[in-house]
């Protein structure tokens, strides 16, 4: 599978998945962690995207170049919605 992010197609060595629901510190907590490892000839990044269902928004970061960053709630979306059309995510996206 091959993600088109950061302006380049890349392609995706692994996506790991955790489910995350229940009560932590008495707040109800329903989130989708997507694990994602990009690899180009040169280099390997890192992405991690959080899907909260209650907040109803996405947190994103990457590690590349040895440096980690935030990702932009739109670079969080087009991912997940590359994600979709390729069948890895999990759970259906109704935000």
């Amino acid at each position: 599978m091959k993600l088109k992010i950061f302006n380049r197609t890349m392609c995706v060595s692994k996506i790991e998945y955790e489910k995350i629901m229940g009560i932590y510190q008495k707040k109800k907590v329903d989130c989708d962690n997507y694990f994602i490892e990009l690899k180009t000839p040169f280099s390997t990044q890192e992405i991690s995207i959080n899907v909260d269902f209650i907040k109803k928004e996405f947190i994103g970061d990457c590690v590349r170049y040895g440096e980690m960053g935030n990702l932009e709630n739109s670079e969080c979306k087009e991912i997940i919605k590359q994600l979709e059309q390729a069948n890895k995510i999990k759970r259906k996206i109704n935000f």
